[in-house]
């Protein structure tokens, strides 16, 4: 049914209506003559049909023969529509080259996106890449993935596996890297376990060696937490390397200081752009700098990165006068650095209080933070001889 009402469509459809004369003997001359009416009715004395757009002026017979009067209600239909945009027939070109224009691009790769490498730069694949013939711009069924990866393997001893994904006009090149195992061997020498930092004791497990101090012990730098060594049954005693879980409780204050004035020049940045729109690259400057730090931005709609980019080029071209700070920009500047550092030392670590303090004194902003925090607090260290043991 739906295949036959796009037909319809297609060829074009006319509503009319017919009055007078016999409407029985109007029906059977059409049927007789092979013209198709549908959705036929009678309501008050008056025919309603519809007629294909071709057959309307074959009607004018059957009505003549039955005494009937024509008249048309409706037009509908493609033909009908095109006549009436005979006007705009330029927007209907334009439409017909931007559909074309848009089915010849979707035949070409226009992004290349590489994941998984965390070891060799995206330019030295994309490189390596173009010497199989893999640019932006190449046609999508010329691209032989199986082949391309097989000798990229080949020629790139770093990298232990890649696949070539076609998405349309994206191709999505994922990488395993071969990454040596840089995990430290365990090494079988006798130690004992130590305490890296000054705290109180909140968890002890020990799994191997002699616990040295009970649980809640007041602890200072260097103190034995565990014995490296084990009793035997006949209260002998074995060197082992000890080892155990051991949180503790620490403080850790973290100071920043960032003077008003900062005693350096700053710089003013010159840029330079370029757009990369389908492969092709269209600088919007003269002359190109040397030297200049590059980055390239791509425009994505919807999570589909799109062949459209804008490549900035940033060099320093003029140094400025010495920079002095108003105090909530150093107040600022203090906060950036004390974060950096507050993110480095508390990583694997539990913060269970902190409190944070301003001071304003000799012309520069000082930030300080205490953070009361829970992490594992023992540390392997090695002996030397048996005087470490009780």
């Amino acid at each position: 049914m739906p295949l036959l009402i796009f037909l319809r469509w297609l060829h074009g459809s006319v509503h009319f209506s017919a009055e007078g004369g016999f409407p029985e003997r109007f029906i059977n001359h059409c049927r007789h003559t092979g013209l198709e009416l549908w959705n036929t009715e009678l309501r008050h004395g008056m025919l309603y049909a519809f007629v294909c757009a071709s057959d309307y002026r074959a009607l004018r017979a059957a009505a003549r023969q039955s005494g009937m009067h024509l008249r048309v209600c409706k037009k509908k239909g493609l033909p009908f529509f095109l006549h009436k945009q005979k006007k705009h027939a330029g927007l209907a070109i334009g439409l017909c080259l931007f559909a074309l224009f848009i089915g010849v691009l979707s035949t070409r790769v226009w992004v290349i996106s590489i994941d998984g490498n965390d070891l060799t730069e995206s330019r030295v694949i994309l490189k390596k890449l173009e010497e199989y013939g893999v640019i932006k711009g190449m046609r999508s069924h010329m691209l032989n993935a199986h082949t391309i990866s097989t000798e990229m393997i080949d020629t790139m001893p770093q990298l232990d596996w890649i696949a070539l994904n076609l998405r349309g006009s994206e191709l999505e090149i994922l990488i395993r890297e071969h990454k040596p195992d840089t995990r430290a061997k365990e090494s079988d020498a006798t130690a004992n376990i130590v305490a890296a930092n000054d705290g109180q004791l909140v968890l002890f497990r020990t799994y191997a060696g002699t616990k040295a101090l009970p649980d809640g012990s007041a602890i200072r730098k260097d103190d034995v937490l565990v014995y490296g060594h084990t009793k035997n049954r006949d209260e002998s005693t074995s060197p082992i390397r000890a080892k155990g879980y051991i949180v503790a409780q620490t403080e850790h204050n973290i100071t920043q200081k960032q003077p008003l004035s900062t005693g350096q020049q700053r710089e003013r940045l010159g840029k330079q752009y370029a757009l990369h729109l389908f492969g092709l690259r269209v600088p919007l400057y003269f002359r190109a700098w040397d030297d200049a730090c590059l980055s390239l931005q791509y425009f994505s709609a919807r999570g589909v990165t799109l062949p459209l980019g804008v490549e900035t080029r940033t060099l320093p071209v003029e140094a400025l006068d010495d920079a002095t700070l108003t105090p909530r920009q150093a107040e600022l500047l203090a906060l950036d650095h004390l974060h950096a550092q507050t993110a480095a030392l508390l990583e694997y670590k539990q913060v269970r209080s902190f409190s944070t303090e301003r001071k304003t004194k000799d012309n520069a902003i000082t930030l300080s933070a205490k953070y009361v925090v829970w992490e594992n607090i023992g540390q392997i260290k090695e002996r030397t001889s048996d005087h470490s043991t009780p």
